[in-house]
């Protein structure tokens, strides 16, 4: 479960962020979030968590896409949310991450290792 402060930008994870995906954080913001998504699906899940909270303010967010384990691995995920708003608008997002295990996983691209002198 995770709750993301719109005022402030931080994401408070619970704990299954550390039993699922081997991240220690338990506070982080947006981008840091939107960086574990794999780069093939970031926009349109950012586009649609977008199209969520501006235009259906106290609706239910669900999309599929992979997120990127601590260890470099991607797994398949649908993630939840319920908008929160008040009379001014969105406040808050209350979401769900759910791995389907063993589905499309796969591992990050290796980036090159400059030679040291």
């Amino acid at each position: 479960m995770w709750e993301w402060d719109l005022a402030t930008g931080r994401i408070h994870w619970h704990r299954g962020l550390a039993a699922l995906f081997g991240y220690k954080a338990t506070s982080t913001d947006a981008k840091w979030r939107e960086s574990r998504i794999h780069p093939e699906d970031r926009e349109e899940a950012q586009r649609s968590l977008q199209r969520a909270t501006i235009e259906n303010p106290g609706g239910v967010w669900s999309h599929s896409h992979r997120f990127r384990h601590a260890d470099g691995r991607y797994a398949q995920v649908t993630e939840r949310a319920y908008v929160v708003s008040d009379a001014a608008g969105p406040r808050r997002v209350v979401g769900t991450i759910t791995a389907h295990l063993g589905r499309s996983v796969q591992r990050a691209p290796r980036r090159p290792v400059a030679a040291s002198a």
